[in-house]
């Protein structure tokens, strides 16, 4: 059985440790409306993504209002647990903005 799919399963039952940040990165290929955008070559790389925080672990500093905002964090931040829902458990200073 892969991980993948027991995390699938499973997906609201993940609950971060320590200082942990659950978050689900967004397609920013997508417009709110549903439309979907030609993505340049250039845009391509870039070093940053925007996601939504699902959950924050127990000894997070920042306070729980935190979650269902959306922040901005390094592309290679992390460790993905679900590829087909872009599900990410990243730690907490790996937050670069907030929205």
């Amino acid at each position: 059985m892969r991980i993948d799919s027991v995390i699938d399963n499973k997906l609201d039952l993940i609950k971060p440790t320590f200082s942990r940040v659950l978050v689900q990165k967004l397609d920013t290929s997508v417009t709110e409306g549903g439309i979907i955008l030609a993505v340049a070559e250039e845009e391509d790389q870039d070093n940053t993504l925007v996601a939504k925080v699902l959950d924050l672990g127990p000894t997070c500093l920042s306070p729980s209002t935190l979650i269902g905002k959306l922040i901005i964090i390094g592309k290679y931040s992390g460790v993905e647990l679900s590829k087909g829902k872009g599900i990410i458990l990243i730690n907490e200073q790996d937050i670069l903005a907030v929205l």
